[in-house]
């Protein structure tokens, strides 16, 4: 058969299952009935067209017409046919089995083994009739199966009927688990595999109730029934879900019922309107459930379990006001017990004085100032953890006494129902009580004001920090925590006494003083010891002497004297040891080291330490003996250092009774043995005392003079010097050689000792500082020896210093003379003992080879008969006979590992085998030299002996060891295939196999979807796990993909959860749910603030659920009304829109409106409000809403603006004969008019013009005025466009002076006198002439030695300076560092035009030849200038604008057309900040003095529930206008500023920032805005003034293009009738006035409109 047979079915086309040559099997699709051709084709393409062929397709039969057809069908002798089944009910059933089914059909026949199929799970069958027949489902897993009937028992009818088993429903919990007795409470029970059915119904306990609410196959919802009984037995009953009301569930979920709870008392029945209130709420029937909760009014908040009859709950914010109070036990059905609770405002402080106080004495007077104090007995301040009792003052004042408190920082807070307290963030600093210990000076003159210093502790730096002259107080000076200095009061003025004394006391607050009683006397005259340099008596200090009373200074200490006391006379001589240096000396200095200070009154010390010995300092004597001399028994010498110490010994110290009224027992003198030397002299070490005189210079040293310690230091020779090594020298040395060298034979390792020199070693010559050991290949058996024995033959000499020889190694042969190692192996086939010296096996000698034994083989260095392996971790096998090698055979007396011959196949051969062995059974041997059989390899088996190869193990079997003869079949759960494994593998992952021997992974079964196999080799799925929550499993899932698959954001998934189900569960209103919520989660993530979220929100950053712009929502929104106006702070408003910078932002100071969502909540907006200042609204969107056809002409802006010149540059003469200027304003008339003017610049800018962008237009940078030419070139100007002006350009003249410019130098640079460009890097003082520089160039042309003559100056004194001689020069650093670069040509490069080449020209415009933009314009706030107010409002000012043009010379322009062409075709490109349409220009009109405008709005068409003044409103803005607006100082600091009056770009038709104030009848809530609206403008004078619609809430912008075309303006003067006649003799020549210039950049002239008034006056009688 062809792979391309086909039969066509009218347009199906289904592939041939069989096809010969005459014949084509086909299988007819599924299609609509009717008659169709069949045609058939064998490649594919071309089918038949044979006419008449046909097949008609025909409507199926229904289930009651086959069986009516079949039991028509009757046999020949009289029975009935086979079973035919119609129809069965019901159709689905639970898993769990025992439903009835009725099946209804024919040919029913009524036997004993009658009995219903399911799939092939078989339940017995009770007949009824021929037609019908019973039968109860078996327990079956959920599946599609087919029901048939058995007469039998075996066979099974041929009808059969589809018939589904559902998995049983399952009840995992009840929310809420419990409730009232009474019934009614609304009870969510959750499972799995509930149906939405009518007979779906409850079950508590034994008590049916219908379902209120299917939410989904897991989630139901049912109102638990009153409880039945006499409420003495239990009070929990079963919750069961029953889908067909015929089984239930069996999971055992339990509804308990409660007893009616109560409450009866609250503690405190009051408390702040913020919420946080620990409330104790007594009732009875409490329990302790995790469900318990209480309800403030509407608002739910947990409840604490406390006893039967009390819990704790927490208030929740609320507004001041009175509420009920009730308790549930199930979080959802409350109590009805009519107890209240006052909300209150929360007291506030705002601030307290004195801010500090004393830590452990308190009693501080804080006055607290604040808002909301309520006078009541438990009013109290609290101080950090502890409370005082308050003072009422009143509403807003305080007084506290602070309780003593551990020094520290604490929170300032005000209770008045002592449980509460505000959260002002006030803060009290304890600090540690100040005491006053002493003041410096203690006395003083009565005359006063001189400092003192008060010492003590803990004085802290405050500006409250004084002192207390008994009751006088005086300001403080902080010094440091325990230093103060304080002005002295005078005691001489008043009734004051002069002598007395007064007690000095401290505040570190201005009210707590310390209680220290020091005190501090006045006097009247200097004391004696003393100098009086002014007011205040000092001491004389220490090493100074007052040698007279009255004195005025002191006199300092002459050197070689001291005076360690204050206050003295005289001064004392510089004791000996010690020497007095300097002038004013409080203490003697010891004497340094080295030196020896033997006489009083030394300045310095004057004599050396003596040779041989060291001085440390303080040294007394230069002999060595004074101290010894002295006393022998009270000074002892070391024998060793020679160092003289102190003996302690020599004396008792005795202890003495001490004398009455003393007690106890004294010494009259301590010896010294004190634990520190600290200005003592010690033995280095410990702290005996030694003698101040000089001692030895140690062993092995030599000391010079002047040496200053033992410690010597090599090279230092104040120090002692290590004398020559091998020399003897003792204590003393004055030489380096000591006393001479060490003696021959022996070594002197120091300078003291002579050793003989040791066996194995040597000592040749003399001064041998150690011994030398004998070399390798010798040995010395003696000692004072100079030289070692060479080694004899049979012997070795390894190593140093040996004594006695080795001998020979076993192993090798050793035939020479002083041998260190050997060097000879032993030959192959012979073993060499110990001691070995000859190489022939026949020599007569005991210490020749020995021949190796039979059955071993020997390689050469062999070392004895004893056969050992040789393996690396023995590493005497190395040296030993080895045995004969597995594999092969091995004769006698063999020196190689051969052996006899290989083992031949099919057997192996061991270690010392004499003949081959046969493989056993599981084993094989495929090759000669086998050593042993090898067992056969995992995955194949061999059952017979002496096999040469084994056979593969078959699939479904396995073979897992090694040595196999038999294989075992795979279990259940696993398989094995002959192709990819070894052993049985279990089945993966994410299947299960209930079957033996499966001899391929095809038979291990998929998961089911909503099950985890995550085990291997599942052979049930009993061990599979659900679908964790939060994620859907398809067929095969396992482990690792259990967590692939999250749930779709915006859905919940519960366990279980196929594919199929994923989307059945939207995440709450609300709320937003991510990928991979489960549905325990789903209500975590609550909607974010400015967002709203609806059924099924996937993300919390929805662009679709955000609020409107400047709108917010709080969080758990779940709609789009819930979004509420965002105010904008003062600091963070915005002067143009950031989306259209030429559109002003508008803000509104004051706004009310209702909330949209239905509470219709009043929200207020103020800020300028004096308390509670909020921010501004901001205007969301601008609308125009005049209709431009049906109203009068806009007002024309003529403020004409000039911006830049394209080309910016050309040649002076010729090159363009006109330049474009681009600008704005301009119009099209004859009276179009360009002005060019020369810039003359200054010395350092010639011929430049200042940048018109900069601030100062009239000065430069350096301060200077304007200095452009007084000749002014006016050209008619051509119109090109609103934005653009063709000027013709008229030239321009070099001036060849040019060179009187401090930039611009004349250089005579090969023969050629030309201008050149000081470089800007140059280091140029402008205070010399140009002739004070050397001439030349620094154009990099090669010659370097003139460009650094230039760079430094000639002779190096004088800076020098560079030329640039190019038409381009770059900017300074100045100029790129504060924006003045032209940037010109090109913008990019920070370049500019040499100004010695160049010249700039101002061009402006002006529209009608007067008024140039380049003349600016200022419309002054008043006339008068003696009014009181004159400078309190801005001027209005129109900036002056220009465009700045370069003329280049004619030699020095570029000589690129292509260059010249590229800048030009750059600056001819639109930019949108200079020619866009300014958006705040667009829709004004003007009107003149008298004329007035009439505003018919028709808004009948706006939807109602836009509100006006809450969601939009009409503003009216007029020019010119005034009022004052908020600010902020700086984005940084973000502190707000006064009201002030801002004056915007005068470019801008804007006026101040704030419409018109409308008129009081429009502003009228009373006044539908949904109306035609009429409006009339007034104007005193001449105005411009627009009208815009605001949008001011954010879910109304979309409504903006309602207001389009909503408004008509109509403009009238005054007029009266025959106005030509009583006007005839004026009227033909009208007087004209010019227009105000704040509507009018050019003040065009217009007629004057007059105005008519009627006057009456009295007199005569008549009125």
């Amino acid at each position: 058969m062809s792979q391309s047979s086909f039969c066509r079915f009218g347009f199906y086309v289904v592939t041939a299952i069989a096809a010969t040559d005459e014949e084509v099997q086909c299988l007819t699709p599924a299609r609509p009935a009717g008659t169709v051709p069949v045609d058939v084709t064998s490649n594919g393409i071309d089918f038949t067209q044979t006419e008449g062929v046909q097949l008609t397709f025909a409507e199926p039969l229904s289930t009651a017409e086959q069986a009516a057809e079949a039991a028509l069908e009757h046999t020949g002798n009289g029975d009935w046919g086979e079973p035919v089944l119609a129809a069965a009910s019901p159709v689905v059933v639970e898993s769990s089995g025992g439903t009835e089914v009725i099946v209804t059909g024919a040919n029913f026949t009524n036997t004993a083994d009658l009995m219903c199929s399911f799939g092939g799970a078989t339940s017995p069958a009770i007949w009824f009739s021929p037609a019908e027949v019973r039968c109860a489902s078996p327990r079956h897993p959920p599946a599609v199966v087919m029901l048939q009937l058995t007469k039998n028992g075996v066979d099974l009818s041929v009808s059969a009927l589809q018939f589904t088993f559902r998995a049983d429903p399952s009840v995992l919990m009840v929310a809420p688990a419990h409730g009232p007795l009474l019934g009614g409470s609304v009870v969510t029970v959750t499972g799995n595999h509930f149906l939405d059915s009518p007979t779906m119904v409850c079950r508590f306990g034994d008590i049916t109730v219908p379902i209120i609410e299917y939410i989904s196959a897991n989630e139901v919802v049912c109102v638990a029934p009153p409880h039945r009984g006499n409420g003495n037995g239990a009070r929990a009953v079963y919750v069961e879900i029953s889908n067909n009301n015929r089984t239930y569930t069996q999971n055992l979920a339990v509804f308990t019922y409660d007893e009616r709870v109560e409450v009866t008392l609250l503690n405190p029945t009051r408390g702040t309107a913020d919420g946080a209130t620990s409330v104790l709420v007594h009732g009875q029937n409490f329990l302790n459930l995790s469900t318990l909760a209480c309800k403030f009014d509407n608002t739910v908040v947990p409840a604490v379990y406390m006893s039967g009859t009390q819990l704790l709950c927490t208030t929740p914010v609320h507004a001041p006001k009175v509420v009920p109070v009730e308790v549930s036990l199930n979080g959802h059905d409350f109590s009805f017990s009519n107890v209240r609770y006052m909300f209150e405002a929360r007291p506030a402080v705002d601030s307290i004085w004195p801010v500090l106080g004393p830590g452990l004495a308190g009693g501080t007077v804080v006055t607290v100032r604040g808002q909301h104090f309520v006078r009541s007995l438990e009013l109290a301040c609290q101080f950090g953890q502890l409370t005082t009792p308050a003072t009422w003052v009143d509403d807003n004042t305080l007084l506290c006494e602070t309780p003593p408190h551990y020094p520290g920082l604490v929170s300032v807070d005000v209770t008045c129902n002592g449980l509460e307290y505000s959260r002002s963030k006030q803060e009290f600093l304890y600090v540690r009580d100040a005491s006053v210990v002493a003041v410096k000076p203690e006395r003083g003159l009565a005359t006063g004001q001189y400092p003192i210093f008060v010492t003590g502790s803990n004085f802290v730096n405050t500006t409250a920090l004084g002192c207390k002259f008994d009751s006088i107080a005086v300001r403080a000076t902080f010094i440091s925590s325990r230093v103060l200095s304080c002005s002295v009061p005078s005691r001489t003025a008043g009734t004051l006494e002069i002598m007395e004394t007064a007690h000095v006391e401290v505040t570190n607050n201005g009210l707590d003083y310390t209680d220290s009683q020091v005190q501090f006397e006045y006097y009247t005259e200097c004391d004696s010891g003393y100098y009086c340099p002014g007011l205040t008596p000092s001491l004389c200090p220490n090493g100074t002497i007052c040698t007279h009373q009255g004195g005025f200074n002191f006199t300092r200490c002459f050197p070689g004297t001291f005076q360690p006391r204050g206050g003295q006379l005289s001064c004392i001589d510089c004791p000996v040891g010690y020497i007095c240096p300097e002038h004013g000396m409080v203490k003697p200095i010891l004497c340094p080291a080295g030196y020896v200070c033997d006489i009083r009154g030394l300045r310095t010390p004057v004599t050396s330490c003596p040779a041989g010995h060291y001085c440390l300092p303080g040294t007394k004597t230069a002999s060595v003996q004074t101290f010894l001399d002295a006393d022998n028994e009270l000074w002892l010498q070391d024998y060793e250092t020679g160092v003289v110490s102190y003996n302690r010994t020599s004396r008792k110290w005795p202890f003495n009774d001490r004398s009455l009224p003393e007690t106890g027992t004294g010494r009259a003198e301590y010896p010294p043995d004190l634990h520190q030397c600290i200005g003592r002299r010690c033995t280095r070490g410990s702290v005996d005392l030694i003698a101040e005189q000089p001692f030895p210079c140690p062993l092995g040293h030599y000391c010079g003079t002047a040496v200053a310690t033992d410690v010597p230091v090599p090279k230092n020779f104040s120090t002692p010097q290590r004398c020559f090594d091998g020399y003897f020298c003792p204590r003393g040395s004055t030489t380096p050689e000591g006393t001479g060298p060490c003696p021959t034979g022996f070594y002197c390792p120091s300078q003291t000792i002579a050793i003989t020199c040791p066996v194995g070693e040597y000592c040749p010559g003399v001064g041998n500082l150690k011994p030398l050991e004998c070399y390798p290949g010798t040995y010395n058996p003696l000692v004072q020896q100079s030289n070692c024995t060479l080694c004899p033959t049979g012997h070795i000499c390894p190593g140093w210093g040996r004594t006695e020889p080795e001998p020979c190694p076993p192993g090798f042969i050793c035939i020479s003379l002083g041998l260190s190692a050997p060097v000879l192996l032993c030959p192959a086939g012979f073993y060499c003992p110990e001691g070995t010296l000859t190489l022939d096996p026949s020599d007569t000698t005991d210490l020749r080879p020995m021949p190796c034994a039979p059955g071993t083989f020997c390689l050469g260095g062999v070392a004895h008969n004893l056969t050992i392996e040789w393996i690396p971790q023995e590493s005497e096998g190395r040296t030993a006979p080895q045995t004969c090698t597995e594999g092969a055979f091995c004769g006698e007396a063999s020196p190689s590992a051969a052996g006899s011959g290989a083992c031949f196949p099919g057997h192996y051969c061991p270690m010392g085998g004499k003949y081959p062995t046969e493989t056993p059974l599981g084993s094989f041997s495929g090759t000669g030299g086998a050593v042993v059989a090898t067992l056969c390899f995992p995955g194949t088996y061999t059952p017979l002996t002496a096999t040469v190869a084994c056979r593969m193990c078959p699939a479904g079997y396995s073979c897992e060891g090694y040595g196999t003869y038999e294989p075992k079949i795979c279990p259940a759960g696993k398989y094995r295939s002959s192709a990819d494994s070894v052993t049985c593998r279990f089945c993966p992952t994410g299947t299960f196999s209930p079957y033996q021997g499966s001899s391929d992974i095809s038979q291990c079964l998929p998961c089911p979807p909503g099950r985890v196999c995550g085990l291997q080799g599942m052979t049930t799925l009993e061990d599979s796990l659900p679908c964790p929550e939060g994620y859907t499993c398809g067929v095969g899932t396992d482990r690792a993909m259990m967590f692939e698959h999250k749930c779709p954001a915006g859905y919940y998934c519960g366990q279980e959860t196929p594919p199929s189900q994923q989307y059945d569960y939207s995440c709450d209103a609300g709320y937003y749910c991510t990928r991979g919520t489960p549905a325990y989660l789903s209500t975590r993530n609550k909607c974010r603030v400015g967002y709203f979220c609806p059924d099924g929100t996937a993300s919390g950053f929805e662009p679709q659920t955000r609020c409107p712009r400047q709108t917010t929502t709080a969080t758990g929104a779940d709609q789009l009304i819930d979004c509420a106006i965002k105010e904008t702070d003062v600091c963070d408003k915005m002067d143009t829109n950031p989306q259209n910078p030429f559109e002003d932002m508008s803000y509104y100071i004051q706004h009310s409106y209702s909330l949209v969502d239905g509470s219709d909540k009043l929200v207020e907006f103020n800020s300028a409000a004096s308390s509670g200042s909020t921010g501004e609204v901001e205007v969301l969107n601008k609308v125009n809403p005049v209709n431009l056809s049906g109203s009068m002409d806009l007002w024309v802006n003529d403020t004409v603006e000039a911006f830049r010149t394209c080309p910016e540059y050309a040649p002076a003469q010729g090159g363009v004969d006109s330049v474009v200027l681009i600008g704005r304003n301009f119009q099209n008339n004859d009276l179009l008019t360009c002005r060019w003017t020369a810039c003359l610049g200054d010395s350092f800018n010639p011929r430049r013009c200042r940048d018109p962008s900069r601030g100062n237009y009239f000065q430069d940078d350096r301060g200077n005025y304007d200095k452009d030419s007084k000749l002014k070139i006016e050209m008619p100007g051509e119109y090109i466009s609103p934005t653009r002006v063709r000027c013709t350009n008229p030239g321009f003249t070099f001036d060849p002076n040019i060179t009187e410019a401090k930039v611009c130098v004349a250089n005579y640079i090969t023969g050629t006198k030309r201008v050149g460009y000081v470089d800007p890097t140059a280091n140029m003082d402008p205070t010399l002439g140009a002739i004070d520089y050397p001439e030349g160039s620094c154009d990099g042309d090669g010659n370097e030695a003139l460009d650094n003559k230039l760079r430094h100056g000639s002779d190096g004194s004088i800076p020098g300076i560079c030329m640039q001689f190019n038409l381009i020069v770059p900017c300074t650093q100045y100029e790129i560092e504060n924006s003045i670069c032209p940037n010109v040509p090109d913008p990019n490069f920070n370049t500019k035009f040499n100004p010695c080449y160049t010249g700039e020209v101002k061009v402006d415009v002006a529209n009608d030849g007067m008024a140039f933009s380049g003349d600016g314009n200022v419309a002054n706030h008043t006339s008068l200038y003696d009014i009181d107010e004159i400078g309190n409002h801005p001027d209005f000012i129109v900036e002056p604008t220009w465009a700045i043009f370069t003329f280049v010379q004619d030699e020095m322009f570029l000589n690129n057309s292509a260059v010249y062409a590229m800048d030009t075709g750059r600056c001819n490109r639109t930019k949108y900040r200079e020619e866009g349409i300014r958006t705040r220009e667009e829709g004004w009109f003007s009107l003149q003095g008298m004329e007035l405008a009439q505003l018919q709005l028709d808004w009948r068409h706006i939807p109602t529930m836009m509100k006006y003044n809450e969601h939009y409103k009409l503003a009216i803005y007029v020019r010119p206008s005034r009022c004052t607006e908020e600010r902020c100082n700086s984005p940084d600091d973000r502190v707000r500023l006064p009201p002030a009056e801002h004056v915007y770009r005068s470019r801008s038709p804007n006026p101040c920032s704030r419409p018109m104030e409308l008129p009081a009848w429009f502003l009228d809530p009373s006044v539908d805005k949904h109306d035609l609206l009429n409006m009339t403008i007034l104007a005193l004078d001449d105005i411009i003034f627009k009208i815009e619609v605001h949008i001011v809430h954010g879910l109304f912008i979309p409504a903006s293009p309602q207001f389009v075309n909503t408004t008509s303006i109509s403009i009238k003067r005054p007029e009266r009738a025959k106005v030509e006649q009583a006007n005839a003799p004026w009227d033909s020549n009208p007087p004209l006035r010019r227009l105000s210039p704040h509507i009018s950049y050019e003040e065009r002239w217009v007629r004057q409109n007059w105005f008519f008034w009627h006057c009456l006056q009295e007199g005569n009688g008549h009125r």
